[in-house]
């Protein structure tokens, strides 16, 4: 099936029973989530990509809220990364993607950090961004008592549920190139990063930020409906 964006007035696309089927946006953080455990765990799917700022009218007959990812398991519609990636954790065990008690509240507490990411990527405000880091020097702390990675020393869920706003932190270094950590600074997670960007399946799914950057900079100047998503 085509990756292309749908937008308003698009037909939908009609499916076999039984199939399964992700609706993603190619940019979207949280559908990123479950586009790599669905790629980690080699499970075929097709995807159907919308445009999350000029919506199919259909969209919100999957889901309510009208945001992505929705997940098609082909007997049922399940929304919200977390709860998908759960899914397919235990629909799909192996390979075997644990997460603890101890990550489920980490992650829990990430969304803190989220709230902010989003506020300072929307409208950038040095005091946001230095709360931001804040959040981030926790993380740091964590990662330091863990090890190689939040899951130890192999990635698990946590490391590919954090993943995708790692990636896209390359954004900031442009919005506040004067208030970077230092070099030296948060040496854990710079670590960690660099391991991440090697992982195989995450070179293959990986973001790329320069366009990221036109999306948001469009996002800032009102410009939603402009977003080429195909790019």
């Amino acid at each position: 099936m085509s990756e292309k964006h749908l937008r308003k007035g698009s037909k939908f696309p009609q499916k076999e029973n039984g199939q399964l089927r992700l609706y993603s946006t190619k940019y979207c953080p949280y559908a990123q989530r479950v586009r790599i455990v669905l790629a980690l765990k080699d499970i075929p799917y097709e995807t159907v990509n919308l445009h999350c700022f000029d919506k199919p009218e259909w969209m919100y007959d999957l889901n309510p809220a009208g945001l992505v990812p929705i997940f098609d398991t082909g007997t049922e519609l399940l929304t919200e990364s977390l709860k998908i990636c759960n899914y397919l954790e235990k629909a799909f065990p192996k390979p075997s993607l644990p997460l603890n008690e101890r990550d489920a509240t980490l992650l829990a507490e990430f969304d803190a950090l989220l709230a902010l990411f989003y506020k300072v990527a929307n409208n950038p405000d040095l005091g946001d961004f230095l709360q931001l880091l804040k959040h981030v020097e926790k993380y740091e702390g964590e990662l330091s008592k863990r090890g190689k990675y939040f899951g130890g020393d192999e990635p698990r869920m946590i490391d590919f549920m954090i993943w995708p706003w790692a990636e896209r932190a390359a954004m900031f270094d442009k919005l506040f190139p004067e208030h970077l950590p230092a070099p030296d600074a948060l040496h854990n997670l710079r670590a960690w990063c660099a391991r991440m960007r090697q992982h195989p399946t995450l070179l293959q799914l990986r973001t790329n930020v320069e366009s990221q950057i036109e999306i948001y900079d469009l996002v800032r100047a009102g410009k939603h409906k402009e977003i080429d998503f195909d790019i």
